[in-house]
């Protein structure tokens, strides 16, 4: 699923889930295999200043690890990072690290994720939107906005900017979608990528084969948007904000904080 596929979506507001965690309770155990794909940015980490600085928030760190050691139950951690930066930031083992929203992959009994990307062109309009994406940093003149290089993702943060950013923002998007890129919006960036790029498109080909498996995937911006539809009517989508806007996630939790204890709600609740 493109990134662009999910605007389409139906979205609603979703339920705060500790409001119907008996219920879930009873769905998480009934399950014959648990897969939990967590975001990390915004879920696994408060989001920092720059992206050097997020650190994973430690109680999150010994949820997951905990979880993983659950019999039937498979974990990974799926972000626009690269694969070497998660692993470096969790430094978990027996979970997966699935990097790129999905071009790299590291855990064992993993499905490699084939998403169709030429990854030789992707990169050359991602150096050609650099190249353009610099001059209008330096044209518009907004503190704070910065790029970040990922592979195949060109991100422009603008965390230390504020409002002012905006109208760089929607610059950026369409420049992005000039070079055929496509410009999904998160929280504080914008990430221009190739179109066939996405979290559900990931999480549909890492489920692929996986029988009676519950699928969970929880995460906090637009970018996660298209692994909550490649979800819906099958598994449960989780996203953590702290509004109540529109999203194609069925549930709601507040803060990173209560993401480590909705691990440790799984990991109970397969226990049980």
């Amino acid at each position: 699923m493109a990134a662009d596929e999910v605007l389409g979506a139906k979205r609603e507001r979703a339920l705060p889930l500790w409001d119907a965690a008996e219920a879930l309770k009873y769905r998480i155990a009934g399950a014959e295999r648990l897969y939990a794909f967590f975001d990390y940015d915004g879920t696994l980490s408060e989001i920092a200043a720059t992206p050097a600085r997020a650190r994973t928030n430690p109680s999150a760190r010994g949820a997951l690890s905990r979880l993983a050691s659950m019999p039937d139950v498979r974990v990974a951690v799926v972000s626009a990072r690269p694969v070497e930066a998660l692993r470096r930031r969790l430094r978990l083992p027996g979970i997966g690290y699935v990097g790129l929203d999905g071009l790299e992959v590291d855990a064992p009994g993993l499905r490699a994720v084939d998403v169709s990307v030429n990854v030789r062109d992707a990169e050359r309009r991602i150096a050609a939107l650099r190249h353009d994406a610099e001059a209008l940093l330096a044209r518009e003149e907004v503190p704070g906005a910065f790029l970040e290089s990922q592979g195949c993702i060109l991100a422009l943060h603008v965390r230390l900017s504020g409002t002012t950013a905006r109208p760089l923002m929607e610059l950026y998007s369409r420049l992005a979608r000039a070079h055929g890129l496509a410009a999904l919006r998160g929280r504080q960036v914008v990430e221009a990528r190739p179109p066939e790029l996405s979290k559900g498109r990931a999480v549909r080909c890492l489920l692929a084969g996986l029988r009676g498996a519950l699928p969970i995937y929880v995460g906090d911006d637009e970018a996660d948007e298209p692994a909550f539809e490649a979800l819906r009517g099958r598994g449960i989508g989780v996203r953590v904000t702290g509004s109540a806007g529109e999203t194609a996630a069925r549930y709601l939790l507040g803060s990173v904080s209560e993401v480590a204890r909705f691990a440790h709600f799984l990991a109970d609740a397969r226990r049980g």
